[in-house]
């Protein structure tokens, strides 16, 4: 039984106003760093971020004051980006998840990365994550 079109919260309307927007706008994506440590040997980490870039300064600053947290940059050529990673990649992809469309299927193994995944052997669902990229949608 589909729910009422007044029964949804604004918290509700919010997450599904990100969903949208980042399904257009955003970057989903398992992050890799590659660290030399003190044997200098090359250690590979991974982690969860959301990219959210484009022109408008407002609709970013918007997004970041809706999700409470991430990092606002300004970027080149008038370029804006909201930038989650981590722990508030993983509160948001939890938040706005029912909602997506496009980048769903992104955003569902980012999180089984973070559910299953550690830092370290991330190196299998950064390279899911990148295939699906490949894939038209």
């Amino acid at each position: 039984m589909e729910k009422d079109k007044t029964s949804y919260s604004l918290e509700e309307m919010q997450a599904a106003f990100l969903a949208g927007l980042c399904d257009g706008e955003a970057c989903y994506s398992i992050e890799r760093r590659r660290v030399r440590n003190k044997k200098g040997l090359i250690k590979e980490y991974f982690y969860p971020s959301v990219r959210l870039a484009m022109k408008s300064q407002q609709t970013i600053k918007t997004a970041r004051k809706m999700t409470g947290f991430g990092k606002v940059y300004e970027q080149k050529h008038g370029m804006w980006l909201l930038y989650l990673y981590g722990d508030e990649a993983k509160v948001f992809f939890k938040r706005v998840k029912p909602y997506m469309v496009t980048k769903k299927a992104e955003a569902e193994m980012v999180l089984e990365f973070i559910e299953n995944g550690n830092r370290e052997n991330g190196r299998e669902y950064f390279e899911k994550v990148r295939e699906l990229k490949r894939i038209p949608q």
